[in-house]
């Protein structure tokens, strides 16, 4: 049970990242893939922000600085200095392939004792759990910190989905 909550959670992050993608070619009618390069810009800023004691929601936030950036930058390649839309994406996805080692300083970051946004709701089903870190769903004993996060994304999800067809 752990494993399908653990893959519906991964199927609600990338749902948000492809609406990213869905709004770039469908809506703006742009075809930008410097987003292959930028959801890695934003893992990196945010595993190395939250090791170094930045709160999640802040890491976020500055991810999500960074990712506009990027995009600013393959906006400025190909408005200012005319190169095609495909092509100046390329360009800074190539070059977010470094900026990204940079940021991390090494090709990887152990996350192990980092926080996460959904330790408000894991705390919050710990309570109602009561005593333990699992909890009975379905006849399955499964981690609450799978739960709160599954939780989490389903409302961020939902929160942005809405976002998109109120405001598109």
């Amino acid at each position: 049970m752990s494993l399908v909550i653990g893959a519906f959670t991964i199927g609600l992050i990338l749902s948000l990242l492809s609406m990213g993608v869905w709004i770039s070619f469908r809506v703006l009618r742009y075809t930008d893939i410097t987003v292959d390069g930028t959801i890695t810009l934003g893992a990196s800023v945010v595993a190395i922000l939250m090791v170094n004691g930045w709160s999640p929601w802040t890491s976020i936030l500055m991810a999500t600085l960074a990712g506009a950036v990027a995009g600013g930058v393959t906006g400025v390649l190909h408005t200012r200095f005319k190169i095609q839309e495909l092509l100046s994406g390329i360009l800074v996805m190539t070059a977010l392939y470094s900026i990204n080692l940079r940021v991390m300083g090494r090709s990887n970051v152990p996350l192990l004792n980092v926080g996460s946004i959904a330790a408000p709701v894991a705390r919050l089903l710990q309570g109602a759990a009561g005593e333990g870190d699992t909890l009975m769903l379905l006849g399955w004993r499964v981690p609450l910190q799978d739960v709160a996060m599954l939780l989490t994304m389903l409302v961020i999800t939902a929160g942005v989905a809405w976002l998109i067809k109120a405001f598109l």
